[in-house]
């Protein structure tokens, strides 16, 4: 999958997919369900697609820590709640959001307010 992306190029293997699109990015599927794009100039967008698996949160932090600091960024479950983390600033995942990384700095497809951030 990384290879792919890394490469600019199509993969598919079981279940998750590479699509490079014209638009100089690449699109990640699992099972079908679009999950991640990652552009050339390094940005890189996540979602669950509604689906919290174990699969689908390790897909989503390979493509973190290749792209990204995985150190400070990244997709967690704690007491059975998924959180994304930047810059060690945590908040809810919401399965109907993008979370777009730009840069080191977290750009939410939503507001979010102080009493969506969460004390680890």
């Amino acid at each position: 999958m990384l290879f792919a992306i890394n490469n600019k190029g199509n993969w598919r293997s079981s279940n998750t997919e590479v699509v490079r699109s014209f638009n100089s990015h690449s699109d990640v599927y699992l099972h079908g369900n679009h999950i991640a794009t990652v552009k050339d100039n390094g940005d890189v967008s996540i979602s669950n697609a509604g689906w919290r698996t174990v699969t689908t949160k390790s897909r989503l932090n390979a493509i973190i820590n290749e792209f990204l600091d995985g150190t400070k960024n990244g997709v967690y479950q704690k007491n059975h709640c998924w959180y994304v983390i930047d810059h060690g600033r945590h908040y809810d995942f919401d399965s109907s959001a993008w979370y777009s990384f730009k840069s080191n700095a977290l750009d939410v497809t939503y507001s979010v307010t102080n009493s969506e951030l969460v004390a680890v």
